[in-house]
């Protein structure tokens, strides 16, 4: 299986997403396509080992949609009380609705960058 075209972007991408804080909790992203596809899975979150897996052997479009959708598991694992967990369904529909909202509105990261990289010099000083 050859590699498919941006995919040497999505792994430096995606490589420089090294760490991902979420609930105060560090999450290493790494990407193991050889597991990941003998398994048949775009992406898996493993809590214990706090890791976020991601393939990059999918479209840029699944990869993104991918890490957005392990970025809303691990967040309702921390923010929502256990008996309101979403389900496989609620995840993934999610996730292609905030991938959909990101790439109709590319103002949307705009104002999101601007916005926090003001918060992060404020938090600085």
């Amino acid at each position: 299986m050859g590699m498919k075209p941006n995919q040497s972007n999505l792994d430096k991408g995606l490589g420089k997403l090294k760490i991902v804080v979420i609930g105060g909790v560090r999450f290493q992203v790494i990407n193991p396509s050889a597991v990941l596809s003998d398994n048949q899975l775009h992406g898996q979150t493993v809590f214990k080992a706090k890791e976020i897996r991601v393939s990059t052997e999918d479209s840029p479009e699944q990869v993104i949609t991918t890490f957005i959708h392990e970025i809303i598991h691990v967040i309702t694992k921390f923010y929502l009380p256990p008996d309101q967990d979403l389900t496989e369904d609620q995840v993934e529909q999610l996730g292609k609705g905030w991938f959909q909202m990101l790439v109709d509105s590319p103002q949307v990261l705009e104002f999101l960058s601007t916005s926090l990289k003001r918060i992060w010099k404020e938090r600085e000083s």
